[in-house]
């Protein structure tokens, strides 16, 4: 072999890459050499093999195999050997996915504990330290504190009773099979809000309820269940389907609700009739209050603003000083002014900054003319601001729908008196009677809405504003803001003359504090006057203007006083 080069194949060995002895041809071949055979009867021991190695090669490691570590036996699946697999540790349980514990505990899950049964919660935030607190008073068990924990149980022994969670019962596979099986043959979208709109009805039968229309009992529907059935009278495809599937011996049971729904009323006669005239029972008296209170307000409005002489004398005081202001040009010397006018007197600035109306307030409190009584004008027109928020468009369309539901009861009790033998004439008589008030009622409110446009036609023309196109709301809209003003004008007079009042006073004691020889011979003044005497005591003699004397000079030596003030 000497000679040969370094990795040559031995002398009778095939050539490299040639097939091996006795195989096909075509045969693969391969550059690795395949371990020798085990000679036989070759029983010496073997090496142990190390836990990594028989984790590859799937052993498992028996009793010559060293022991395998816990993160081995977890990547090979297997437990980490032992009872209950005591050698692994609780991640590597956890992540192998199963108990790595003795006797099945799992690697980070705690025991569930036992807390009775399970109760509604009060979901308060709780306070982490009561040290000085009323809580640790109470924990403590302090005198004057709250009984026990321990007898809770029993200070509320039926707590259970009212605030344990229902366990929800099991869905029996026929319910889940109804479920599946309910058939809908109304639009999705309409059937959605359709069975929404039901959900108020509750437990109420839909048969009841067709029953309570066919009789007109709107007590048992409810107004909001009339209005929201009106929204949802069936249509005429949907009732044709639904026949369809009837008629086909089909179960109706299957139906969902909203078909339902339409199955049990379809056949109530002049539905919508019944429905309307339900509804107009239910809102009649409560729009008609609303009319008449409307209608009131007007009235006397116009009558409290046509009969304050109060508020005519203030006119025509604010028609002179106009006139005055206005001498010498097209406008002056007018006769009357539109009532318009009275909002400008509060944008007409004086050149102390006052506005018009401030400065004839000021006139009328001056006590020179003592005319404050005209002042309490402001107290003559209780309900001019209300009618301020009224319009003649809207008195009209609440007196047309009164109208209209009148005239829709009248069209339903004409609809079925064709049915007198049917159980829909029951409820006839209650709707009748209706009927007989609701029509009373209404021609009482015709007549007090003619008197209210009169008195307001009356009014304009009184005013000068004789216009067909005035709107209460436009011209008691004016009188309240100008009945505002005058009464911030009013407050602003009356606090700026007790202000000067008070600082006239703070002057008097002032000036009294100051000249005591004054003060007192005032004070002998009133006394005398009051007994009726003539000259005051100790020497004092009246001036010739009726007041005081001045007192004499001080004797010599002394500082004579008010020397600097004066007498």
């Amino acid at each position: 072999e000497k000679g040969k080069p370094k990795g040559a194949p031995p002398k009778g060995a095939p050539p490299k890459g040639a097939p091996p002895k006795g195989a096909p041809p075509g045969a693969k071949t391969s550059n690795i050499a395949p371990p020798p055979p085990e000679a036989p009867g070759d029983d010496k021991p073997k090496m142990p093999v190390s836990p990594l190695a028989a984790m590859f090669k799937g052993e498992g490691g028996g009793k010559s195999a060293l022991p395998m570590s816990p993160l081995a036996a977890m990547i090979a699946g297997r437990g980490g050997g032992g009872r209950g697999g005591r050698g692994m540790n609780p991640l590597a349980a956890m992540l192998a996915g199963r108990g790595g514990g003795g006797r099945g505990m799992g690697g980070f899950k705690k025991p569930e504990a036992d807390t009775g049964p399970k109760m509604k919660k009060l979901h308060w935030e709780t306070i982490g330290n009561t040290d000085g607190t009323i809580w640790g008073e109470l924990n403590k068990g302090e005198e004057g504190g709250s009984m026990d924990v321990a007898d809770a149980s029993a200070l509320f022994p039926d707590l259970k009773d009212n605030f344990e969670i229902a366990k929800a019962k099991p869905k029996s596979q026929d319910t889940q099979k109804k479920r599946n099986s309910v058939v809908s043959l109304v639009d999705g979208k309409r059937s959605q809000n359709m069975n929404i709109m039901l959900a108020q009805f509750g437990r109420k039968e839909f048969t009841d309820i067709a029953r309570a229309i066919t009789q007109l009992d709107d007590e048992f529907v409810g107004l909001a269940g009339i209005t929201s059935i009106i929204d949802f009278i069936p249509e005429p495809d949907e009732i044709n389907a639904i026949k369809g599937y009837i008629n086909s011996g089909k179960d109706p049971e299957n139906l969902g609700k909203a078909e339902r729904f339409i199955l049990a009323i379809h056949n109530v006669p002049w539905l919508k009739q019944r429905l309307l005239a339900m509804q107009a029972k239910c809102t009649f008296y409560d729009a008609l209050d609303h009319l008449e209170e409307d209608i009131d307000i007007i009235t006397k409005a116009s009558k409290e603003t046509k009969g304050s002489t109060k508020f005519r004398d203030l006119l025509g005081i604010i028609l002179k000083l106009g006139n005055e202001l206005n001498k010498g040009t097209a406008k002056g010397e007018a006769a009357g002014f539109k009532m318009s006018g009275l909002i400008k007197l509060t944008e007409t600035k004086s050149n102390k900054g006052d506005t018009l109306l401030d400065y004839v307030v000021n006139r009328i409190v001056d006590p020179v003319h003592d005319m404050r009584e005209i002042l309490h004008v402001v107290n003559d027109f209780p309900h001019v601001n209300a009618a301020s928020r009224k319009s003649f468009g809207t008195l009209k369309a609440a007196t047309s729908k009164l109208s209209n539901m009148v005239k829709m009861v009248e069209n339903a009790l004409k609809k079925i008196e064709e049915e007198m033998e049917s159980p829909g004439y029951m409820g006839m008589a209650g709707m009748l009677e209706f009927y007989e008030d609701a029509q009373a009622k209404l021609a009482t409110v015709d007549i007090n809405y003619k008197n209210m446009t009169e008195g307001f036609k009356a009014l304009c023309k009184y005013l000068g504003e004789a216009d067909e196109t005035a709107e209460p709301q436009v011209l008691f809209g004016t009188l309240t803001q100008f009945v505002s003003s005058l009464r911030n004008a009013k407050t602003k007079i009356e606090d700026k003359m007790e202000r000067r009042e008070r600082a006239k006073k703070r002057e008097q004691d002032r000036f009294n504090r100051d000249n005591p020889a004054v003060d007192a011979g005032n004070k002998r003044e009133v006394r005398s006057n009051k007994t009726g005497g003539g000259e005051e005591e100790g020497g004092g003699s009246r001036s010739s203007s009726g007041g005081p004397a001045p007192p004499s000079a001080p004797p010599s030596g002394k500082k004579k006083r008010g020397k600097k003030r004066g007498t």
